[in-house]
Protein backbone atom coordinates (compact mmCIF):
# COMPACT_ATOMS: atom_id res chain seq x y z
CA UNK A 1 0.00 0.00 0.00
CA UNK A 2 1.55 3.22 -1.25
CA UNK A 3 1.95 5.96 1.42
CA UNK A 4 -0.06 9.57 0.93
CA UNK A 5 1.23 11.89 -0.89
CA UNK A 6 1.47 14.72 1.51
CA UNK A 7 1.02 18.31 0.06
CA UNK A 8 0.37 21.83 1.74
CA UNK A 9 -2.24 23.45 -0.74
CA UNK A 10 -1.13 26.88 0.43
CA UNK A 11 2.31 26.66 -0.17
CA UNK A 12 2.58 26.71 -4.02
CA UNK A 13 5.59 27.40 -5.78
CA UNK A 14 4.77 30.45 -7.03
CA UNK A 15 4.10 31.90 -3.81
CA UNK A 16 7.16 30.28 -2.34
CA UNK A 17 9.09 32.30 -5.19
CA UNK A 18 6.88 35.31 -5.06
CA UNK A 19 7.26 35.47 -1.26
CA UNK A 20 11.44 35.16 -1.49
CA UNK A 21 11.81 37.58 -4.42
CA UNK A 22 9.91 40.04 -2.52
CA UNK A 23 11.93 39.59 0.65
CA UNK A 24 14.98 39.86 -0.64
CA UNK A 25 13.73 43.33 -2.76
CA UNK A 26 12.69 44.61 0.92
CA UNK A 27 16.16 44.05 2.03
CA UNK A 28 17.83 45.24 -1.08
CA UNK A 29 15.57 48.04 -0.96
CA UNK A 30 16.41 49.24 2.58
CA UNK A 31 20.34 48.19 1.97
CA UNK A 32 20.44 50.84 -1.07
CA UNK A 33 18.36 53.11 -0.08
CA UNK A 34 19.26 53.76 4.05
CA UNK A 35 22.32 56.45 4.41
CA UNK A 36 25.51 55.52 4.55
CA UNK A 37 27.39 56.52 7.68
CA UNK A 38 31.24 55.73 8.30
CA UNK A 39 33.95 55.86 5.90
CA UNK A 40 33.50 54.68 1.95
CA UNK A 41 35.32 51.44 1.66
CA UNK A 42 38.76 50.68 1.33
CA UNK A 43 38.18 49.26 -2.38
CA UNK A 44 36.76 51.56 -5.03
CA UNK A 45 33.94 49.55 -6.86
CA UNK A 46 33.97 47.17 -3.98
CA UNK A 47 29.75 48.41 -4.43
CA UNK A 48 29.72 47.31 -7.84
CA UNK A 49 29.92 44.10 -6.61
CA UNK A 50 27.91 43.75 -4.63
CA UNK A 51 25.09 44.99 -6.88
CA UNK A 52 25.52 42.53 -8.93
CA UNK A 53 25.77 39.95 -6.03
CA UNK A 54 22.18 41.61 -4.83
CA UNK A 55 20.52 41.14 -8.16
CA UNK A 56 21.55 38.09 -8.65
CA UNK A 57 20.17 37.08 -5.66
CA UNK A 58 16.88 38.19 -6.36
CA UNK A 59 16.02 36.34 -9.93
CA UNK A 60 17.65 33.48 -8.00
CA UNK A 61 14.51 32.19 -6.75
CA UNK A 62 12.69 32.75 -9.84
CA UNK A 63 15.20 31.05 -12.26
CA UNK A 64 15.33 28.07 -10.39
CA UNK A 65 11.71 27.28 -9.47
CA UNK A 66 9.35 29.48 -11.97
CA UNK A 67 10.96 29.44 -15.68
CA UNK A 68 7.98 30.40 -17.01
CA UNK A 69 7.70 33.57 -15.37
CA UNK A 70 11.52 34.87 -15.38
CA UNK A 71 11.77 37.10 -18.10
CA UNK A 72 8.63 38.95 -16.24
CA UNK A 73 10.42 38.80 -12.82
CA UNK A 74 14.16 40.16 -14.52
CA UNK A 75 12.46 42.97 -16.71
CA UNK A 76 10.95 43.80 -12.95
CA UNK A 77 13.86 43.69 -11.42
CA UNK A 78 15.60 46.11 -14.07
CA UNK A 79 12.94 48.72 -13.23
CA UNK A 80 13.43 47.80 -9.70
CA UNK A 81 17.07 48.89 -9.84
CA UNK A 82 16.52 51.51 -12.04
CA UNK A 83 14.36 53.27 -9.24
CA UNK A 84 16.59 52.81 -6.61
CA UNK A 85 19.45 55.03 -8.50
CA UNK A 86 17.02 57.51 -9.68
CA UNK A 87 15.84 57.70 -5.57
CA UNK A 88 19.01 57.23 -4.35
CA UNK A 89 20.05 60.91 -4.29
CA UNK A 90 17.11 62.02 -2.60
CA UNK A 91 18.00 60.10 0.31
CA UNK A 92 21.53 61.00 0.83
CA UNK A 93 23.17 58.32 -1.55
CA UNK A 94 24.61 58.56 -4.82
CA UNK A 95 22.65 57.10 -8.27
CA UNK A 96 25.29 55.44 -10.86
CA UNK A 97 24.58 54.91 -14.08
CA UNK A 98 27.41 51.83 -13.25
CA UNK A 99 25.83 50.51 -10.23
CA UNK A 100 22.76 50.09 -13.15
CA UNK A 101 24.60 48.51 -14.78
CA UNK A 102 26.06 46.24 -12.70
CA UNK A 103 22.63 45.18 -11.39
CA UNK A 104 21.36 44.80 -14.66
CA UNK A 105 24.56 41.74 -15.04
CA UNK A 106 23.97 40.62 -11.92
CA UNK A 107 20.25 39.71 -12.85
CA UNK A 108 21.50 38.18 -15.76
CA UNK A 109 24.07 36.21 -14.34
CA UNK A 110 21.86 35.41 -11.16
CA UNK A 111 18.92 33.73 -13.88
CA UNK A 112 21.45 32.02 -16.02
CA UNK A 113 23.28 30.19 -12.60
CA UNK A 114 19.96 29.50 -11.51
CA UNK A 115 18.78 27.75 -14.83
CA UNK A 116 22.08 26.12 -14.90
CA UNK A 117 21.36 24.26 -11.70
CA UNK A 118 18.02 23.58 -12.17
CA UNK A 119 18.77 21.59 -15.23
CA UNK A 120 21.66 19.85 -13.52
CA UNK A 121 19.42 19.16 -10.50
CA UNK A 122 16.59 17.45 -12.31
Amino acid sequence: MPLPKFTMPFLNRHRSVDAATLGLAALIAWLTLTPVSGPPPALSHIDKVYHLIAFGTLILPCALFSRERLTWFMVSALIFAGAIELIQPYVGRSGEWLDFVADGVGIGLGAWVGRAIHRITR
